[in-house]
Order: structure tokens, then sequence, then C-alpha cells
């Protein structure tokens, strides 16, 4: 499971019978979670105390019921990103915070690409993805059908001091928008969506999440660039596993640009019990390398620079990797496109990764480097599963 364990200002205190106590920013709420299944003892007396405890009614829906008088709204902080808090009738506050395991991954992926980064964030809610991504660099649209949730949204990017940064707000239903992207076709280099476990139609017709979600990835996949950063899917939805999910994912995108695909419970940690509370599933598609970064290592007789054009070293090369795949010394471990070509290659016995690049009638081939300049080199376990 991969836990939010970065929090400051926001924590599970202890977990019980179908509820969870909580405190935000110091705020102390009690809110019903279907998944807490144990009776566990209740010794803190903030049980008792709580600020604000939600009760769920017989009939459906619930109320809150507050020991004191809160204030309308307050704000937490995570890191950098600062985010409205209020309690609203539905038992939510604005918030889920074990997204922030899902907010670092992207934060760390885009700082990292050497490039510039365009995400799409789909049923986009309060903007936690947004705020993160915009943070860390990347141009974002966010994209949500309700209004109310947009400026939620805005107003955290404005407590952030990110109301400067490349976000366009759009209220909109998603998968119409999606069709209209494609029709225009603009692109975009990472998508992330939380869609709803059900919801309704354009006609009204109810639909499920584990229904669509397939048919959802894959017209999404047609916003996608030819070398996509990342795609993530969250679900709170029972009957969707994140093995699932992973496996739309793999079977969407790894034929077509490669990759691979990762997926598991996000959680939170519990402080009275030292373990972790599963709240929710992702599945994420990520690009293996950053190609473009990659790329500005590459050594100018590459001419995928356009810097030069020293044919007879790109002959040279391009036969160095003709040879490759004949010595079984090496492996190809990794190939994207076909009329611009791009492939690495590990050196069984040293470890040592190789990039290729082959566009036309040019190309070329050079040592694959980390984001510090270092050489890319394989453990002898990875290069033992490669096999």
């Amino acid at each position: 499971m991969r836990t939010a364990n970065n929090w400051k200002d926001y924590i599970i205190l202890d977990t019980s019978d179908g509820e969870k106590l909580e405190t935000w920013g110091g705020v102390s709420l009690v809110r019903p979670d279907p998944q807490i299944i144990w009776k566990t003892e209740r010794t803190d007396p903030l049980w008792r105390n709580a600020d604000g405890h939600y009760h769920r009614s017989n009939q459906g829906g619930g109320k809150w019921e507050f020991r004191r008088k809160l204030s309308e709204s307050w704000n937490i902080s995570y890191g950098d990103l600062t985010f409205n808090i209020r309690p609203t009738g539905f038992k939510h506050t604005g918030l889920f915070p074990e997204q922030a395991v899902n907010w670092d991954f992207m934060a760390d992926k885009i700082r990292n690409a050497g490039r510039e980064i365009n995400v799409l964030n789909l049923f986009a809610y309060t903007g936690g993805a947004t705020l993160a991504c915009a943070a860390a660099g990347a141009s974002v649209c966010h994209v949500d059908a309700s209004k109310g949730m947009v400026q939620w949204a805005r107003d955290n990017a404005a407590a952030s001091g990110l109301s400067d940064k490349p976000v366009r707000w759009i209220v909109d239903d998603c998968e119409k928008f999606i069709a209209r992207e494609i029709r225009r076709g603009r692109k975009y280099d990472a998508v992330i969506m939380d869609p709803p476990s059900y919801g309704r139609g354009p006609g009204g017709e109810v639909w499920k999440l584990e229904n669509c979600v397939y048919d959802l990835v894959k017209l999404c996949s047609g916003v996608l660039s030819d070398e996509p950063l990342f795609f993530l899917i969250n679900s709170y939805t029972t009957g969707l596993s994140p093995s699932v999910m992973g496996y739309i994912l793999g079977s969407v995108l790894t034929d077509r640009f490669g990759g691979r695909v990762s997926f598991d419970e996000i959680g939170l940690p519990v402080r009275s019990t030292g373990m972790t509370l599963p709240c929710g599933s992702t599945a994420i598609w990520e690009a293996k390398y950053s190609l473009p970064h990659i790329h500005s290592h590459m050594p100018c007789c590459c001419a995928a620079c356009n810097k030069c054009t020293n044919y007879t070293s790109i002959i040279t090369e391009i036969k160095g990797v003709i040879n490759m795949a004949k010595n079984e010394r090496f492996i190809k471990t990794y190939s994207q496109g076909k009329l611009v070509e791009t492939e690495i290659w590990v050196d069984k016995e040293t470890g040592v990764n190789y990039l290729y690049r082959k566009d036309g009638y040019s190309g070329g081939l050079c040592v694959l480097t980390d984001k510090d300049g270092k050489p890319v080199v394989s453990t002898a376990e990875e290069i033992a599963n490669l096999k």
C-alpha cells in the first residue's frame, strides 16, 4: 500500500466501528467510513468531545453535530500547498488527504521531466492534483462538471499563491470535453482522472464506473501526446480493484507507448495503532524514461539534436545497434515509435544502459544518463529479471 505519510496538518487519531477520528489543522472531526468494520475500544477522549461529528441517517444522507461553533471554513497546508476546508452536507470536507501520495508522485515526475508538461486533470474536484502539478511547473487543464467545485479549486490556488500559474479552469462534462479536445487536436503529456463511482449520463441514464472505465480510458488516450509522461486513475469504487484498473491501463497504453504500469491501494497512517487505513485505489501508467531529458545529454554526433550532420558517426552508431541485436550480451528493454524510433538497450555484462534514437535516415546512440548526468546502470537483480 502507498501511504500518504507526509502530512503535518492532518492526522487520523483513531478508527473504530465505522468511524474515524481526525484532526484538520487542529479541528477534530468524527466522520463515517464503511471500511472500518473493526470495533476496537475508543480510548481517546476526543471521540466524545470532537468539535464536529457527522451522523449517518437510516434514511440516507446525514447531518453534522457541532460541539462548538466553527469557522465556516479554515485552511490547512501540505508542503507549499494550502487548502480551504469546509464541512459539507455529505460528510466531506473538500479534500481527500490520502491523495497526497499521488500529488508527490506527479510533482516528482513533472520536475524531473526535463521539458514542459501539459496536464489534463479530469473530475478534478477542488484541485489537489491541479495545484501539485502547477506548483511543479506544469500547465494544467482542470475540468469538473460542478461550477462550485471549480471555484473552490480556484480559491485553493489563490491561497497557495498559484493564481498566476498556467491553469485553464473548465466547467464541463468530462467525456464531452475530451471528445471536443480530440476534434480540436489538442494533446496532453499527462492525464489524471478521479471519476465518481456512479453518475448520470447526458440523457439522464445511470452509469457505473466499473462498466464505463475502459471506454473512458480509451477515449482519454486520444488526447495523449506522442511522448506522454504518465496516466493516473484513482477510484473509490469497491467493485473496481487496483489490479483491474492497472490491467485496463496496460491494455490501452503499453502497446502504443511502452512504459510500465503499477497499481495499489492508497492509505493514511493511524496514530493510535501505527497501521495504515486503506482509503482508495490508484493505477498508474508511466513512461519508463523521460526521453526529452535524456536527449539533452546526447553527444552532438547524434542527429536527433539537429546540431550537426556527422553522417559517418551516425551510420557507425546505427550499425552498432544492429550488432547489439545480434549479440546476446545486449538486451532491448524499451521500444517506442515507428517513424521516430526510440529504444533502450542494456549491456548484461556491465549493466550500462544505452539510448538509441532514429528519425528517418538519421539517428544516434549514446549512454543513457539520469537527471544528474550520470550513466544509468542496471543492477544484477534487474538484469536477471530482464532475461
